[in-house]
């Protein structure tokens, strides 16, 4: 088990001491402060215990965007059907735990309330087309900046 101390000192700031200096337990450290810091900065910033909760689950959430011509996503029944270029439509079964919704054929928003399989779903989808270095096309996030390679120079003459 990993045992934090957590603790708000007097500038308003969250502090976390480990208590259990295991080598074993160091390698989850960062992992749980990343799971702990969006709830943490909820907390003191001033919302009423009631209202954090729902804040720091509507942070859960992955926007995707689909690129590309012809590049479009709809939801029939529970499943996630992608059209990406293949000469079939693929079809992703949502988990139970997730919604899924499509918004303008091209943008897709993964929430839920775990984060884990939030981000594998997103993952997921991501990895079927994911964004291609010349154009961009593919599926991305939406906060995702591609870096675009330069195509073939003209012939030299």
């Amino acid at each position: 088990k990993l045992f934090i101390l957590i603790w708000t000192s007097r500038t308003g700031e969250t502090k976390y001491r480990n208590i259990d200096t295991c080598r074993g337990k160091c390698s989850l450290r960062s992992s749980f402060y990343a799971l702990l810091e969006p709830l943490s900065k909820l907390i003191h910033t001033g919302h009423s215990p009631t209202t954090w909760w729902w804040e720091y689950l509507t942070i859960l959430r992955r926007d995707l965007q689909l690129v590309g011509v012809g590049y479009r996503a709809n939801i029939e029944g529970k499943d996630l059907v992608l059209s990406l270029g293949f000469s079939h439509p693929v079809r992703m079964t949502t988990p139970g735990d997730l919604q899924v919704k499509v918004e303008e054929n091209t943008r897709i928003v993964v929430s839920g309330n775990d984060r884990c399989s939030i981000g594998e779903f997103a993952a997921s989808i991501r990895r079927w087309r994911p964004p291609e270095p010349y154009k961009g096309k593919g599926v991305r996030y939406a906060n995702e900046v591609i870096r675009l390679k330069e195509g073939k120079a003209g012939k030299k003459k």
